[in-house]
């Protein structure tokens, strides 16, 4: 389902609250993603992006620029990438 202004606006909040108890480059880029993620899917998707660019600037590795370029690619092609990276951790 598709978050709401409500949901999104929660959301912020949340980031703004607490971004600061997040403390290793990895946790934040977590939280980056998931934000990305959700104002991505709600229709921001300018917003979306920038959450995943800042992410990537945080922790810069394979998998954050993996992610980003698979969800510059649209929804459903970043829907189907996290499918199947979630299958593959799970069976690792």
């Amino acid at each position: 389902s598709f978050p709401t202004e409500r949901e999104l606006q929660g959301m912020s909040y949340f980031f703004q609250k607490n971004f600061h108890e997040y403390k290793t480059p990895k946790d934040k880029w977590h939280l980056y993603k998931l934000m990305g993620r959700k104002f991505y899917r709600g229709g921001y998707r300018k917003k979306g992006l920038g959450y995943f660019w800042k992410g990537l600037l945080c922790y810069p590795n394979l998998r954050s620029f993996v992610h980003l370029f698979f969800l510059c690619l649209g929804w459903k092609v970043y829907d189907m990438f996290m499918t199947f990276e979630e299958k593959l951790a799970a069976r690792l």
